[in-house]
């Protein structure tokens, strides 16, 4: 099997990719790449432009209070963009879980994601080094940059999935749970 030698991205996808608010499928005719990173763009965007001055809440902090969203199958992170792609629509939909698979993990472990459910769009980058001989005949190593996109559900989308749900963040201002405190 000959290795890639471009140094454009592979892309590949899993299911049909959703943006996270818009949850409409990515078009066919423009870069995949590109079109998920204006959606992140965009809910950027939308964030900042509902930040108030006067009263200035950090976005995800409670949700950060939670935890890293987590596959709870795999046991991982995600990590990167994942990380605020997934708050921003476990903050859309009003989740608690910060617990995340594909259809198939889901579906592997016993689950079923409800019917209607739209899913959220992840990515997985790495750069893939190929080893290969140049025309010189001298041993050189290609870069090649892959990014592989996926969907993923929230634990609260789903049916026989049994955890303890995360609690409902602390809607108290820090500042009087301190004042509490002393």
């Amino acid at each position: 099997m000959a290795h890639p030698t471009s140094a454009e991205a592979l892309v590949s996808y899993d299911h049909k990719p959703k943006h996270y608010f818009k949850e409409e499928t990515l078009s066919k005719s423009t870069n995949k790449k590109e079109e998920f990173y204006q959606t992140i763009t965009n809910a950027i965007i939308e964030l900042l432009e509902k930040v108030s001055l006067e009263d200035y809440q950090p976005p995800f902090a409670a949700l950060a209070a939670q935890g890293l969203p987590i596959n709870p199958f795999t046991e991982n992170q995600y990590q990167g963009v994942n990380i605020p792609c997934l708050w921003f629509y476990q903050q859309k939909k009003g989740f608690n879980s910060n617990h995340w698979a594909t259809f198939k993990q889901w579906k592997e472990k016993g689950a079923s994601v409800r019917k209607g459910e739209k899913g959220s769009t992840i990515c997985f980058y790495k750069t893939l080094l190929i080893d290969e001989e140049n025309e010189q005949g001298e041993d050189v190593t290609n870069k090649i940059p892959m990014m592989k996109l996926y969907t993923v559900f929230n634990a609260q989308q789903v049916d026989g999935y049994e955890h303890q749900e995360n609690p409902p963040p602390n809607e108290t201002d820090l500042v009087k749970r301190i004042g509490i405190l002393v």
